[in-house]
């Protein structure tokens, strides 16, 4: 049930992005940008959960990955049944003293606080191969 998009968006303008390479090259680094951070979402929601956890199975952790759609990224638990539960977010969790880990959550607003920071690689990466 947990689970959000990711979703970056560039603007490229000036004479560098008017020819075609250069358009497709731009076209993957947002597609690259999106994976680079799906992927650190990925990392980020397991060891977190190793570390909230209290009787890990590793099931649970195993379930959590990168939902690709077009060139959008995702994090999904997979629609584990006990995911909303875990995450805090079912009708559960409103009568019972567990209130969810808020995994999915929390690592939404830190991957939003350092969006930048992952994309930079990508990014140097990109004027690389351009130059």
């Amino acid at each position: 049930m947990p689970n959000f998009r990711i979703n970056v968006d560039m603007k490229q303008k000036g004479a560098l992005f008017n020819a075609s390479q250069t358009k497709a090259a731009a076209a993957r680094a947002v597609i690259a940008v999106n994976e680079a951070i799906a992927q650190e979402g990925v990392n980020r929601i397991t060891i977190r959960l190793g570390q909230v956890l209290m009787h890990p199975t590793g099931f649970y952790k195993s379930r959590i990955a990168i939902d690709r759609r077009s060139i959008y990224r995702g994090i999904t638990d997979s629609n584990v049944i006990y995911g909303g539960w875990l995450e805090g977010v079912t009708s559960r969790n409103r009568i019972s003293r567990f209130k969810g880990y808020h995994t999915f959550r929390d690592i939404r607003q830190g991957l939003a606080a350092d969006k930048v920071k992952i994309a930079q690689p990508v990014i140097n990466a990109l004027i690389k191969e351009l130059s």
